[in-house]
């Protein structure tokens, strides 16, 4: 069932949260953490929202447009890592 399988993709992004988490936790400015935490969250509030869960899906987009702000704040920010920001 189509269920059991976003059940199974949320549980495999929180994993993937509970690992980035720490990262950022070490390094609040790796580049490469930030975008994929940011990805992660798109991900999560896209589950949370077809799960009929609006304030999780909320507070998802909320951490995902932080990383990117921090992403992008960063000195140094290139042209592929905003054309990946512009499509979450």
């Amino acid at each position: 069932s189509n269920r059991g399988q976003y059940a199974q993709a949320e549980q495999s992004l929180r994993k993937a949260e509970d690992l980035l988490d720490v990262v950022l936790r070490d390094d609040p400015r790796n580049r490469k953490a930030l975008h994929e935490s940011a990805k992660l969250h798109t991900d999560l509030m896209m589950l949370a929202d077809s799960g009929k869960r609006p304030a999780e899906a909320l507070t998802h987009a909320g951490r995902a447009v932080g990383h990117l702000e921090a992403l992008l704040s960063l000195p140094g920010t290139e042209k592929s890592e905003l054309a990946s920001a512009s499509t979450l």
